[in-house]
């Protein structure tokens, strides 16, 4: 799309105007970094050291998990083996 003749002065002006000004660099230190953004109050530093915690608290129930979990899986293998046991449920004889 061509600009209309009459334009052509007004449009070259703008476009190098707006090429100073986009170019020139621009100083973030004015507006951005640790002095804009609030400390942290008291309750927010301990509910943030209380979440740390409760990460590793939840180790205990895991392991009590993985334990359980292996238990049943062998006392599964164990039933699959007798007639009639738990076994007896899965299989293509399971009907």
């Amino acid at each position: 799309m061509a600009v209309q003749e009459y334009l052509e002065p007004a449009v070259k002006d703008f476009a190098d105007q707006a090429k100073a000004t986009y170019s020139a660099p621009i100083d973030t230190s004015k507006f951005t970094g640790r002095q804009f953004v609030a400390g942290e109050d008291p309750l927010q530093t301990q509910a943030i050291n209380l979440a740390q915690q409760g990460v590793g608290s939840y180790q205990p129930f895991l392991t009590a998990a993985q334990t359980a979990q292996t238990a049943g899986a062998g006392a599964l293998a164990d039933s699959a083996t007798t007639i009639g046991g738990l076994g007896a449920l899965t299989g293509p004889q399971a009907y």
